[in-house]
């Protein structure tokens, strides 16, 4: 009988390392590394890491100053969605923006922000744009579709990128700061 029940418990024990095995395996090859992949191979990605959680994933990306971020951000939510399931995605940007870009942005940002809150969306494009026109050789350029507005700040070979979530409850403003 003592035999019975150490086949037994080396039986389960087996079934539930194979289980665990095949759902890690999954989970890396199957959702984790084509995210990951998917992220690397687009135009003006320079580096790609995934942090993933139980109910979200941050992409923690480098980019390129020349960098089109909605097309970015379009393409992981778009061809991403497939690998997260019912995961949210969020976005890092990591970039050596200088001290003089994180200077002007600092000084704008309460403006923008204000501007944001209040919905005043043209608002906020003419503060950015105006950033422009402020400082001699800083190029800005925004973008807005129905979830973001898109912020780069450019200075020479430097770049600056803001992701702005839209709406009501929407989460803090993240920058690369």
């Amino acid at each position: 009988m003592n035999f019975k029940w150490t086949a037994f418990a080396a039986a389960a024990l087996l079934a539930t390392a194979a289980l665990l095995g095949g759902w890690t395996a999954w989970r890396h090859y199957g959702e984790e590394q084509p995210l990951h992949r998917l992220a690397r191979q687009l135009p003006g990605v320079l580096e790609a890491e995934a942090e993933w959680k139980a109910d979200r994933v941050r992409m923690i990306l480098r980019l390129a100053p020349d960098a089109d971020l909605p097309a970015i951000v379009h393409r992981l939510e778009n061809e991403g969605s497939v690998f997260l399931g019912r995961r949210a995605l969020e976005f890092e940007f990591v970039q050596d923006a200088g001290d003089r870009l994180e200077s002007i942005w600092r000084d704008a940002l309460f403006e923008v922000a204000e501007a944001m809150e209040h919905r005043r969306y043209s608002e906020v494009r003419d503060l950015v744009l105006g950033l422009g026109e402020r400082h001699p050789g800083i190029e800005a350029t925004v973008r807005m579709d129905d979830r973001y507005v898109y912020i780069r700040l450019k200075d020479g070979d430097r770049a600056m990128f803001v992701l702005m979530p839209r709406g009501a409850g929407a989460p803090e403003v993240g920058t690369d700061a």
